[in-house]
């Protein structure tokens, strides 16, 4: 990740940020030193946890990123594997391994059938994702011998960027600065 800079006014202490203010088009961080307002641009997606952040960043890569930065693709299974439990376990810790706990691999599984399910059916859409995502599931239903398509779904439609406040965070287009 890359440090603020130029972008949020660094704090000196060790004191944590606080978010003061939510707005759906700016958020408020103040610390003992000083407050800060940072404006969305082109909002595309937010995850709020806490009022509490020990850094706050805004940066080009981070896992939260995923979704936007790689075309997607969807993966068909044509047969069923010798272990589907197993696999379903394997194929949610491969895709979780890559989203360093940002995300939730169910998001990019089948949301009507559970992949164990779909996986003991021997067919239908398991995946629909970002493509260093779908490589992960492709690799791993190779290894398990299971036939598969895989497609791809989706184009790259906006360049985003992240902020970054503990575990709290917002993807924009850009974002602008008010100390």
């Amino acid at each position: 990740m890359l440090p603020l800079s130029s972008n949020v006014r660094p704090h000196t202490t060790n004191m944590v940020w606080r978010v003061r203010r939510r707005q759906s088009t700016f958020w408020d961080f103040e610390s003992p030193e000083h407050t800060q307002r940072v404006h969305f641009i082109g909002k595309l997606e937010h995850h709020f946890v806490s009022d509490y952040a020990e850094d706050i960043e805004i940066t080009d890569d981070h896992p939260v990123l995923v979704n936007y930065q790689h075309p997607w693709t969807e993966i068909y299974i044509a047969a069923k594997p010798a272990r589907p439990g197993e696999l379903a376990v394997e194929l949610l810790q491969a895709v979780q391994s890559q989203l360093d706990g940002w995300r939730a691999p169910a998001e990019y599984f089948n949301r009507d059938v559970a992949p164990r399910k779909l996986l003991e059916g021997g067919y239908g859409l398991l995946f629909s994702g970002p493509e260093p995502l779908a490589a992960v599931v492709r690799q791993a239903l190779s290894m398990a011998e299971v036939r598969f398509t895989s497609l791809p779904c989706k184009r790259l439609e906006h360049q985003a960027r992240a902020l970054v406040a503990g575990k709290n965070f917002v993807v924009a287009r850009d974002f602008r600065n008010e100390a």
